[in-house]
């Protein structure tokens, strides 16, 4: 199985999370805009991690749409989470939102 989580940037108990994943055979594709939290940088992780930013990817979001991962959202930071919030609505798509 493969996941695919969207968020903000990386905390310690989400790097924790997202590494016992992958110790148990679930691939993770962990989608943030930076991988600093609070000035400290997570260089241990087992998981492959891509950055999306700030601003509107298109590309980001197509990618998303066309992929049948699990998705997991974790709020809405900026314009690309809730815009695929929305899509995966109006799609009927389903997808998890995780909140702390």
């Amino acid at each position: 199985m493969k996941l695919i989580v969207i968020q903000d940037n990386l905390s310690p108990h989400t790097n924790e999370l997202l590494n016992s994943f992958e110790e148990n055979g679930i691939k993770v594709i962990y989608y943030c805009i930076t991988d600093k939290f609070k000035g400290q940088e997570f260089n241990n992780r087992k998981y492959k991690t891509k950055f999306y930013g700030n601003k509107l990817k298109l590309q980001f979001l197509y990618e998303l749409v066309r992929s049948s991962d699990k998705i997991i959202v974790t709020g809405w930071m900026n314009i690309n989470p809730i815009l695929i919030i929305l899509i995966f609505f109006f799609l009927r798509r389903k997808y998890y939102f995780y909140t702390d």
